[in-house]
């Protein structure tokens, strides 16, 4: 199975060369998808090893996915496999979400943490 880790980005320059870097050990490719971003996010997703493509201006993450998913496509991946570029999302925790598409349990997958695992403003956020 051909897997794809895409990172859609805006100002994630000190976490994004980590979590590509961590990403690329359980992935084909990793692609960074940074959303305008002023710090040089995309010259450190470079220099992990990443594939950048780079929106001029912010458009919003959803704007960010859709790249991706493209991308994706263009590219003939069979899984996509999102996260965020901030490191809240452990990328040593993907063979595990991928696990039931290997084993064709499951056409798709959908990973989530417990409450009590988030920061705790991101917790007000996801009720």
């Amino acid at each position: 199975m051909k897997v794809l880790a895409a990172i859609p980005c805006y100002n994630e320059r000190l976490a994004i060369g980590s979590v590509a870097l961590l990403a690329r050990a359980h992935v084909d490719e990793v692609l960074v998808v940074d959303d305008g971003s002023s710090d040089g996010t995309a010259d450190v997703a470079r220099e992990a090893g990443a594939t950048v493509i780079r929106h001029e201006q912010n458009k919003g993450k959803g704007a960010a996915v859709k790249t991706a998913l493209y991308y994706a496509a263009a590219n003939d991946f069979d899984a996509l496999v999102l996260l965020d570029g901030d490191g809240q999302h452990e990328p040593d925790q993907i063979p595990q979400l991928l696990q039931p598409l290997n084993d064709g349990t499951a056409d798709i997958v959908i990973g989530y943490r417990e409450l009590t695992q988030m920061p705790r403003l991101r917790q007000s956020t996801n009720f």
